[in-house]
């Protein structure tokens, strides 16, 4: 009845819109080859062959959505056992169209599926497997069917005429989601009762593997391909692919669906679900690198393994394809190796792809192996990745990786290129961490013969070294004994993107704000042995333009470029008074409060603090203060107590500062600000613009009338200032310090630091007058009793002594003063 019903149906409609019009039926990829009752196993009826057979219907219509793949995670399972590497692996899945699950094999029951329990698919003594095969397009299209009632072959055919009509995919599809190829015909939809994922997914959201389905099945059928017979009766393919649809391709506009969830209520269901807006126009990582090789003249490269989708990519100026090749490696976490033809991209490995190696490395000079570690000071804390918001404005966008040990000190700052989400780019950021991180451990070694099918991007244990430690070989040079570098791999690295992330509705395109500046007149850091060009600048707008170019002179018209700004500066404004401090001391009981204004701090140990840690510049009333910081504790959002403060470094007062004063982070995003010699001490003006911002423009911010005063390079005031009297007479005593190189240890006098050594010594009444002033070249200046009896006939009670380093370009230094008695 139904299918009289759909002839009659077809005829009606045919009677309307004429013979030009392909009509048809979609018939599901379960029930378009025949019906086999549950309950008489040996029947199979083509009980739509009346209608195929009709000559009103133009073609075969299938909803497809067999299965492709019968993954598992791990290893331990028969297709990864088999060979493959990947359930994103093109040829494994294009294997399947004609093989695997519904065409080889079936399962009996869900217990044979998770043992993996393969049942062959056979036809005993008629031979015609194909007619219980779901997935033999080939077959059931070009044999003549024969019912089968009571187990009994019928003698005579059905109506339909082999290769008599093409075949049209009416949907195909494969959902979004982990594994989407073992079962791509179900749906996740937890308002429905018929919600599913497939088998054995662990339902993350995963974008290529529906992209990897569906380029799967339209290369298999692609008639150049040779695996699409032609039919002699009407001269086209069995499979009409111009004439086949993917499913779904949502009328909504992309990305306001799915992101306006105040408006359709099904807009969760797109993240794992089977459509098409927003992914299906997404480049390939493979294409990306293919075209990048070809650009280098590179053509025969092998990119088939490459797995991963790219929102967007821009090679940024004359960047060579080595490098934007490179960058995209970081990000996706692949290799190019040495094929046996032809160069070859593959994927990290996850799990290793040797076994371990337990025999003896070659003994060569220096050792038989050689295990170096990277020092504190070089080792990664934290990484820093720029990249192009995935937003309606493609805002500049920094995500943070922080890692867990607080014996490191380094901030690494990664720019990519790359159009992405947060979540995207945050699992890049942790995973290149975990990278630098583990690779801080370097074996070299030389080993046999037996080990040279070890190649550059193999992942292997040892049977030496660390215990459980993964090693990826980065170089292998020998054809017999081989010199291999290998550097240590994360044990567990973070997850592969496979997604884009939620898609959000960003901000729209913004026009560049004008930026707020500083300009930080600091002393030398207590490790510096070479001369600051000028002042540090950093920068902060909200939304950061990407670049800050930084212009300085004596007016508009005469500026000239001196630096360029790349990333946000951490800034902000103290929310308490910071006390006064002793320089170069702990200071344990103040806990100042700061607000920032995009950006965050971390915790240190007090050995990394001293080492150069978590330092942070202050504005007081004597200028900027750079202290360091063990503590940081977000008390409420952007607000933060720091406490454990080491005070005054680089010879700085530590007068303090009120509330209300402006504080920066002292890390990669300041930058010096080059000031020529005959600028010093004279009024100019700073401006700083967005790249590309006119110096006129209302976007530019300015300080006019800066005057830059070389803090930096003023000596320091001495220290151990002392007086002794001498017969009536006063000797003064006191200890140099030094601006550049008085952090070595080794030396048992720091460097002078000045051209010459040369103080001024002054004498000081109670008024604050200067009675007596000298100059001298040792640390130690004598007053006689006749020059102490004609300044300060009734003694020296309340009188000062004042001491300064004199430098030849910039005069006195910071004074040091001691009260007499």
């Amino acid at each position: 009845a139904f299918v009289d019903r759909l002839r009659a149906l077809v005829q009606e409609v045919r009677a309307i819109v004429g013979p030009s019009v392909k009509l048809s039926y979609g018939a599901d990829w379960s029930e378009y080859s025949g019906f086999a009752p549950a309950d008489a196993p040996g029947d199979r009826v083509f009980h739509l062959d009346p209608f195929w057979s009709d000559q009103n219907v133009d073609f075969v219509g299938i909803d497809w959505y067999g299965p492709l793949s019968d993954w598992r995670e791990g290893t331990d399972h028969v297709d990864a056992a088999g060979g493959v590497s990947s359930i994103y692996d093109l040829d494994y899945l294009m294997d399947n169209v004609e093989g695997g699950e519904g065409f080889d094999w079936y399962y009996a029951s869900p217990a044979d599926r998770d043992a993996q329990a393969r049942s062959a698919i056979s036809d005993g003594q008629h031979g015609e497997p194909w007619i219980w095969r779901y997935k033999d397009l080939r077959r059931w299209w070009a044999f003549a069917h024969h019912d089968r009632v009571n187990g009994v072959r019928s003698a005579s055919a059905t109506g339909w005429v082999p290769k008599s009509k093409p075949i049209r995919f009416t949907e195909i599809g494969c959902p979004a989601a982990d594994k989407g190829a073992n079962q791509p015909n179900v749906f996740y939809d937890p308002k429905s009762d018929e919600s599913a994922l497939p088998y054995y997914s662990s339902g993350a959201r995963d974008d290529l593997i529906q992209r990897r389905y569906l380029e799967a099945l339209w290369r298999y059928w692609d008639p150049r391909a040779g695996n699409n017979p032609v039919s002699s009766i009407y001269g086209g393919p069995m499979l009409d692919l111009a004439g086949s649809a993917a499913w779904t391709w949502d009328a909504r506009p992309f990305p306001e669906y799915p992101a306006r969830s105040d408006v359709w209520a099904d807009t969760g269901n797109w993240r794992l679900g089977h459509w098409l807006n927003g992914r299906v126009g997404l480049s390939s990582l493979a294409a990306v690198v293919a075209e990048l090789c070809a650009r280098a003249g590179l053509n025969d490269a092998d990119v088939r393994a490459l797995e991963g989708l790219v929102t967007g990519f821009r090679v940024d100026g004359p960047q060579s394809a080595r490098d934007s090749i490179t960058a995209l490696a970081d990000l996706y976490g692949f290799d190019l190796v040495d094929g046996p033809t032809k160069p070859v991209f593959r994927m990290r490995a996850r799990p290793p792809e040797h076994s371990a190696i337990d025999i003896e490395p070659v003994h060569r000079e220096g050792g038989a192996f050689r295990l170096e570690r990277a020092g504190a000071a070089e080792r990664a804390r934290e990484l820093r990745l720029s990249f192009i918001a995935d937003d309606e404005a493609y805002n500049p966008a920094v995500i943070h990786a922080r890692g867990h040990s607080g014996e490191v000190n380094g901030v690494v700052d990664r720019r990519a290129h790359v159009v992405a989400s947060q979540a995207q780019a945050s699992i890049w950021a942790k995973r290149m961490l975990a990278d630098l991180q583990a690779g801080e451990m370097r074996l070299d070694l030389r080993l046999p013969p037996s080990a040279a099918n070890l190649q550059p991007g193999d992942l292997t244990a040892l049977g030496f070294g660390p215990k459980g430690a993964l090693w990826r070989a980065v170089s292998c040079e020998g054809l017999l004994s081989r010199d291999v570098v290998l550097l240590r791999a994360p044990t567990q690295e973070p997850a592969p993107s496979r997604a884009l992330g939620d898609i959000v509705l960003g901000p729209p395109a913004l026009t560049p704000s004008r930026p707020v500046f500083h300009i930080l007149d600091t002393a030398l850091a207590p490790d510096a042995e070479v001369e600051r060009a000028g002042p540090y600048i950093a920068a902060y707008a909200d939304p950061w333009p990407g670049v800050v170019t930084v212009f300085a002179g004596a007016d508009a018209s005469s500026a000239t470029e001196r630096v360029r700004l790349t990333a946000p500066g951490v800034t902000g404004r103290l929310l308490d008074d910071l006390p006064p401090g002793a320089e170069g001391r702990w200071l344990f009981n103040a806990e100042p409060r700061i607000r920032l204004y995009a950006g965050a701090f971390a915790s240190a140990d007090a050995r990394a603090v001293l080492g150069g840690a978590n330092r942070l510049a202050v504005q007081g009333a004597q200028g900027w203060e750079v202290l360091g910081f063990m503590r940081a504790e977000e008390i409420e959002p952007d607000v933060w107590r720091l406490s454990g403060l080491l005070r005054g470094l680089g010879g700085g007062a530590a007068a303090g500062a009120p509330a209300g004063a402006s504080v920066v982070r002292m890390d990669r995003a300041i930058a010096e600000l080059p000031i020529a010699s005959h600028e010093r001490f004279a009024p100019i003006t700073v401006f700083a613009a967005p790249n590309g911002v006119a110096l006129a423009s209302s976007q530019t911010a300015n300080a006019p009338n800066y005057v830059y005063n070389a803090r930096s390079r003023r000596p320091l005031s001495p220290v151990h200032l002392r007086d002794k009297r001498d017969g009536g007479g006063l000797q003064l005593t006191w200890i140099r310090r030094t601006r550049l190189g008085g952090d070595v240890w080794s030396t048992v006098e720091v460097p002078l630091g000045e051209a010459s050594e040369r103080y001024r010594v002054s004498l000081l009444d109670s008024d604050g007058h200067e009675v007596i002033v000298a100059q001298t070249l040792t640390p130690a200046f004598h007053l006689s009793a006749s020059d102490i009896a004609a300044v300060a006939p009734s003694g020296l009670a309340g009188f000062t002594a004042r001491v300064v380093q004199l430098s030849e370009q910039l005069g006195a230094g910071a004074a040091a003063e001691r009260q007499l008695a």
